[in-house]
């Protein structure tokens, strides 16, 4: 009885205590919201005039610009044709938000300078309002503003590596090897653009190189798309990956590679050395 009775005494003064002195709650600051980071496909990503002028005209559908008017308003007296067109399919490879569907050449008498569109302006626009559809959701939530460069490029590679799967019949039949009939000519070219890789998430080595190029822009890093020979294990091939700029050294990131071959970093911050050493 003496128990019962101070077991109710101890339940009435906790509930006493409880109500006259409530424990106060602390309040759990809110995680902070990543800047959301701008993707803007229709606005050219380079500081080079040039290269911003001619970008420009392509995203508002202007494929034919004047040689001389060009050499006169960017001060390029001395520029040849041949360099003026060896700048423009740089153009076209380094920019991949006009999605390297363009063919460079120059008109009669070496007067314009000419892009002929693979696809229509307005298919155009519409590829490139999917891809940035994609691209802001592939970016939400990381915090990029806090990130170092090297974490971005990381990142960025990792975006790539999960999103995309290599086409292997489409490479087959890029390389002209087992031609495979029922691939249509259109779905191999667009596996070798970012739209392949990040949209329809099929692609080849030059389309994983592309994604890369256009995350590392809208991230802002300095990088560059490469294509060239290598040496596989005893054939050459054509291949293509990318180098980006990291405390001031140009490294190798080869997106293709880690996903198709060793390892997930395999082939990822190389220094550039290695490459002329393999």
């Amino acid at each position: 009885m003496v128990a019962t009775i101070l077991t109710f005494l101890v339940s009435f003064l906790i509930v006493l205590q409880t109500t006259l002195f409530p424990i106060p709650t602390i309040e759990q600051p809110n995680e902070p919201t990543p800047a959301a980071i701008e993707v803007n496909l229709n606005q050219p990503m380079t500081d080079d005039p040039l290269e911003r002028y001619l970008l420009e005209g392509l995203l508002k559908g202007i494929t034919q610009f004047d040689i001389e008017e060009l050499k006169n308003d960017f001060n390029l007296p001395d520029l040849t044709v041949i360099e003026l067109v060896g700048k423009a399919i740089q153009l076209v490879l380094q920019h991949p938000q006009i999605g390297s569907l363009y063919d460079v050449f120059v008109g009669p008498q070496n007067t314009t300078l000419e892009f002929n569109e693979i696809v229509t302006y307005g298919e155009a626009l519409e590829r490139r309002q999917a891809l940035e559809e994609v691209i802001t959701e592939l970016l939400h939530g990381h915090d990029w503003e806090n990130m170092s460069d090297y974490e971005k490029s990381l990142q960025i590679h990792d975006i790539v590596f999960e999103r995309a799967e290599y086409h292997y019949e489409a490479a087959l039949a890029n390389e002209g090897i087992g031609v495979n009939n029922d691939l249509d000519p259109a779905e191999v070219l667009e596996t070798s653009t970012a739209h392949g890789a990040l949209v329809n998430q099929r692609a080849i080595c030059s389309g994983y190189a592309q994604a890369y190029q256009l995350l590392a822009q809208i991230v802002g890093l300095q990088s560059y798309y490469i294509e060239g020979s290598i040496l596989v294990p005893v054939d050459v091939t054509e291949h293509a990956w990318n180098v980006v700029k990291l405390d001031d050294e140009w490294l190798v990131v080869d997106t293709t590679w880690d996903d198709t071959q060793t390892g997930k970093y395999t082939w990822m911050h190389l220094p550039s050395s290695f490459l002329e050493a393999n």
